[in-house]
C-alpha cells in the first residue's frame, strides 16, 4: 500500500521495537522528508487496531485522509472527528479516525469516547502536543495501559525550553535537514542576511517566546524601512513565502507589491481566510501567476509547494519552532522530481545530481534584519544541527554566516560549520603551539620578512629546487576531510593547479587560504608549509596581535 523509502522502513521498525518497551514515542523527520507517509502506514496496518490521528488544522486532517484513500485503503474505514462530523456514530467503528484537536479536547465531547475505544494515537505536528488541549486528549486515552502514542514533528526542542520530553517517553527515530541533504531528498539550503537601515528593535520585548508581533509591526510599518523591503523583494524572482509578524505589515507590504512594483503578483493570506482561497494562492504560485504569499503565521506547517523557491522573514524570529516549521517550506525538491529521486543510501549521489540539475537546485531562506536587537535570534545553524555544536564552534559558525549571509551567494550553512570546526581547532593548536615557542626565531628568514618564517626548513640552507614538493608536505597535514568544492574552485582561481587544489584537506585548504588572504603570504609559499610551519606562523602573527591589541 505504501512504497516507503529506506529511512521511512527504519523509522517505522524503530518505532514498533520502542512500542515494546515504552507506551509513548516520537519521530523526528525534517520537513519534506515524508512523515505523514510514514504515520499513515502504520495507521493502516491491520495488527494496529484502531487508531486515532489528532491535528490542529482541517487542511492537516483532510490531505493524509486523501492520501490514504488513494493509497487503497477502504474509504469505509476512514470516519473523521471535528465541528458536527462525528466518528463513533456509524456501528462499524471505524479503522483510522481524523480528529480535530479543538474539538475533541472539549471535554464533554471526549467524554463521549471510551479510553479504550483506540490501540494507538498519533499525534502530527507532534511539537504542539505539549499544549494543554493535546494533554487533556492523550491523558484520556492513555488510561488505557496499553495505549500507543507516535508523536511526530520536524521540531523537537523549543527555545522556551518546553521539549517532547514532556509528552513522550522516547525518540524512536531522528532524520534531520542536513543527512537529508546530504543523502539527496531535500534541496541544500542558502541563507541571505539583508540589513534593513534605521529599522530599530533595541526596545522590542520578548512575548510567548518570540520578538511582541506587535511591537515589530509598528516598528516596520514606517515608511522608510516599509519601502526598503519591499523594493528589496521586488527584485527577487519565482515562488516566494513571506512571514510577516502581523496581518497589517502583510496587507501593506501586498499593497506596496501590487500597485508599485510587480502588478498582481502577490496575495496575503491570514488565520481568517478559507481553505480554499489557501489552496487558490498554493496553485498561483505552482503554476507561476503568483511571486509572492505575505502570511501571518498561516503556512507554517503542512504548506507544500514543490516550486517555491524562497522563503522570507520580513523580520527575524526568537522562535525556534517557527522558524524551523517556516524555512521547511522550501525544503521539498522541484515537483519534476516527483518520481525521479529513489534508490538507497548508496545512490545519494544520483540524487544529488538529479536535484542540481533541476530547475530548483537550491531553496533559499531570506532574512530581514534590524540594525540592532538585544535578544538571541533564530539562525541558520538551528536548522542544520547548530544545538549539537560546541560552544566555541557555534560562535565561530554564528560570526561566519553574519558575513557569509551578507554577500550573493549567501551562507551554505554546512560549509560555515566546517570552517568553524576549522577555525577552533586551529587556534586550539596556535594556542598550544604558542606555549613551546620562545621569543626567539625557531624559523629563520630566509625567504621573505613577512612573519619571520620561510617555508621549509630546508630552504634555509638550500634552495627553491630543494624543497618539499606539495604532496610530500601534505603528509604532515591530518587526513581530514577534502576540501569543500567552494574551496578548490578559490584555489583554481589563484592558479593553482587542478590536481594540487583538490589534493588539498579542508584543513588545510582553509590555513593556507587565511595565510595568503590574511597574512600576505604568496600562494606557492603557503602550499609548500608543513602544519608545524603554518602553526607557527599563525601563532606569530596572533602574537603580535595581541601584542598590540
Amino acid at each position: 500500500m505504501f512504497n516507503l523509502r529506506y529511512y521511512q522502513t527504519e523509522a517505522r521498525e524503530a518505532v514498533y521495537r520502542e512500542w515494546d518497551r515504552v507506551q509513548s514515542t516520537a519521530v523526528v523527520a525534517a520537513t519534506a522528508t515524508g512523515k505523514t507517509e510514514l504515520y499513515l502506514s502504520i495507521a493502516a496496518d491491520p495488527i494496529l487496531g484502531r487508531v486515532l490521528v489528532i491535528a490542529h488544522r482541517d487542511y492537516l486532517l483532510a490531505q493524509p485522509e486523501r492520501r490514504l484513500v488513494g493509497a487503497g485503503f477502504d474509504r469505509c474505514d476512514i470516519a473523521v472527528e471535528k465541528a458536527t462530523q462525528r466518528s463513533e456514530d456509524k456501528l462499524t467503528k471505524a479503522k483510522v479516525v481524523f480528529a480535530s484537536v479543538q474539538s475533541l479536547s472539549k471535554p464533554k465531547r471526549l467524554a463521549t469516547f471510551d479510553p479504550y475505544a483506540f490501540d494507538a494515537v498519533i499525534v502530527d505536528e507532534g511539537h504542539r502536543a505539549v499544549a494543554r488541549t493535546y494533554r487533556t486528549i492523550l491523558a484520556h486515552f492513555k488510561q488505557n495501559a496499553k495505549l500507543r502514542v507516535l508523536v511526530l514533528t520536524a521540531t523537537p526542542k523549543r527555545k522556551d525550553g518546553i521539549a517532547l520530553g514532556t509528552v513522550c517517553d522516547s525518540v524512536a527515530y531522528s532524520y534531520g535537514p542536513q543527512t537529508a541533504i546530504e543523502e539527496g531528498w531535500i534541496v541544500p539550503l542558502r541563507f541571505f542576511r539583508r540589513e534593513v537601515a534605521g529599522l530599530d528593535f533595541s526596545t522590542v520585548k520578548l512575548k510567548a517566546g518570540d520578538l511582541d508581533a506587535d511591537q515589530v509591526e509598528r516598528l516596520m510599518l514606517e515608511e522608510r524601512p516599509l519601502h526598503e523591503v519591499c523594493a528589496s523583494l521586488a527584485e527577487d524572482r519565482g515562488p516566494t513565502v513571506i512571514f510577516c509578524p502581523g496581518v497589517a505589515i502583510a496587507r501593506a507590504y501586498s499593497t506596496i507589491m501590487n500597485q508599485r512594483y510587480r502588478n498582481e503578483r502577490a496575495t496575503v493570506l491570514w488565520q481568517d481566510s478559507t481553505d480554499e482561497e489557501r489552496e487558490t494562492a498554493g496553485k498561483k504560485l505552482q503554476n507561476g501567476d503568483l511571486d509572492y504569499l505575505f502570511n501571518c503565521d498561516l503556512v507554517t506547517e503542512g504548506y507544500d509547494v514543490p516550486e517555491l523557491v524562497r522563503v522570507v522573514w520580513a523580520a527575524p524570529t526568537a522562535s525556534l519552532v517557527r522558524f524551523t516549521q517556516g524555512t521547511g517550506r522550501v525544503f521539498r525538491t522541484h515537483g519534476s522530481l516527483r518520481h525521479v529521486l529513489k534508490g538507497g543510501r548508496d545512490d545519494a549521489e544520483a540524487r544529488k545530481l538529479a536535484i542540481q540539475q533541476s530547475p530548483k537546485p537550491l531553496g533559499m531562506v531570506v532574512t530581514y534584519y534590524p540594525q540592532n536587537c538585544r535578544h538571541q535570534l533564530c539562525e541558520p545553524t538551528d536548522i542544520l544541527g547548530g544545538e549539537e555544536l560546541p560552544g566555541e564552534q557555534r560562535k565561530y559558525a554564528k560570526q561566519i554566516q553574519e558575513q557569509t549571509a551578507a554577500q550573493d551567494g549567501g551562507s551554505a550553512p554546512e560549509e560555515d560549520v566546517a570552517t568553524a570546526a576549522a577555525v577552533v581547532e586551529i587556534r586550539k593548536l596556535i594556542e598550544e603551539r604558542r606555549k613551546k615557542i620562545k621569543a626567539a626565531a625557531v624559523i629563520t628568514d630566509h625567504e621573505y620578512d613577512a612573519f619571520g618564517a620561510t617555508p621549509n626548513r630546508s630552504a634555509a640552507k638550500g634552495t627553491r629546487d630543494e624543497r618539499k614538493t606539495v604532496k610530500e608536505v601534505s603528509n604532515d597535514w591530518p587526513a581530514t576531510k577534502p576540501a569543500q568544492d567552494n574551496m578548490v574552485r578559490w584555489f583554481k582561481r589563484q592558479g593553482v593547479d587542478t590536481d594540487v587544489a583538490e589534493s588539498l584537506t579542508a584543513w588545510r585548504a582553509f590555513t593556507c587560504r587565511r595565510l595568503v588572504e590574511d597574512y600576505g603570504l604568496r600562494m606557492e609559499t603557503a602550499l609548500s608549509m608543513g602544519k608545524g610551519q603554518a602553526l607557527a606562523v599563525l601563532a606569530k602573527y596572533e602574537g603580535k596581535v595581541h601584542a598590540t591589541a
